[in-house]
């Protein structure tokens, strides 16, 4: 993955508010096999990475939607390991204007929210899961717009920072016979 603009490039991204190890984080994704690896632009290799903020640990999905395609579960086992946590996951599509997220917060599912353009007609979008109030922070104009520029702003209104640098990411990525770990994970 890259870094653009104090930004990881990713289409999904999960907050988890609260401080956890990196250890702790890969495995409760189901990751614990995950091996620390460089930060570069071209993996071939799946591979999640990871950073943070004063409030949220931010991770970092790959363009394969290793994480995104676990599903709900995963947000789900997540929630459950940290209950008071609050949790905030968003995704976009890589090939369309599709995009989601799934909050978090008080103990409870508050919002989830699925909607599909796979024709780039935003005037035609049909919204697949609506869950949960709307929040405040939503925005109807907005949500009409670009929706990374949407999904980010929500992101942000509930106190992400986006300030990524490669000296504070840790990337993982899944063991292959061309991989060689940079260090050990200590657990």
């Amino acid at each position: 993955m890259k870094i653009s603009d104090g930004q990881i490039h990713s289409p999904y991204f999960i907050f988890l508010e609260g401080r956890l190890s990196d250890h702790e984080i890969l495995r409760l994704l189901g990751l614990e096999n995950f091996l620390p690896v460089e930060l570069t632009a071209h993996r071939r290799e799946r591979e999640v990475c990871i950073t943070e903020d004063n409030i949220w640990m931010h991770v970092a999905d790959d363009w394969w939607y290793t994480l995104w395609y676990k599903g709900l579960p995963i947000l789900e086992r997540l929630h459950c390991q940290r209950p008071q946590a609050s949790l905030f996951a968003c995704s976009v599509g890589d090939s369309d204007d599709s995009f989601g997220f799934t909050l978090y917060a008080g103990g409870q599912l508050q919002r989830r929210l699925e909607v599909h353009d796979p024709n780039f007609n935003r005037k035609a979008r049909t919204v697949k899961v609506n869950v949960g109030n709307r929040l405040s922070i939503e925005d109807e104009e907005r949500e009409k717009g670009e929706p990374w520029a949407y999904v980010s702003h929500l992101a942000r209104q509930l106190g992400v920072v986006f300030n990524h640098k490669p000296e504070n990411t840790r990337c993982y990525a899944a063991p292959s016979k061309r991989l060689a770990p940079t260090q050990l994970l200590a657990p």
